[in-house]
């Protein structure tokens, strides 16, 4: 499943960065953080879910980028919620 998450993000970018960014704006930056539930039978796990984010890095107030990475994990099936919108001072946007 990650790699279809990385990819679905790859529909919307070229400049998609598992954990840490590189390059200029705008760009993905994906993580998986560890698991938020699991199903287990005969003492072994049968099905794990993972929670992680995804942040969107651009300068453009409105960029369709946001917009375009919900879609894309709209189709592949991934639940997904809208945490936060912030500045980020580190990196001057």
């Amino acid at each position: 499943m990650l790699r279809k998450l990385r990819d679905a993000l790859l529909s919307v970018s070229s400049k998609v960065y598992h954990f840490e960014a590189q390059g200029e704006l705008p760009y993905i930056v994906w993580a998986e953080e560890g698991q938020s539930a699991a199903s287990y039978g005969d003492g072994v796990m049968g099905r794990q879910v993972l929670t992680g984010t995804i942040d969107y890095y651009t300068e453009d107030e409105y960029d369709a980028g946001v917009w375009l990475i919900q879609d894309a994990l709209n189709k592949i099936g991934i639940g997904w919620r809208l945490n936060s919108i912030q500045l980020e001072d580190d990196i001057g946007v």
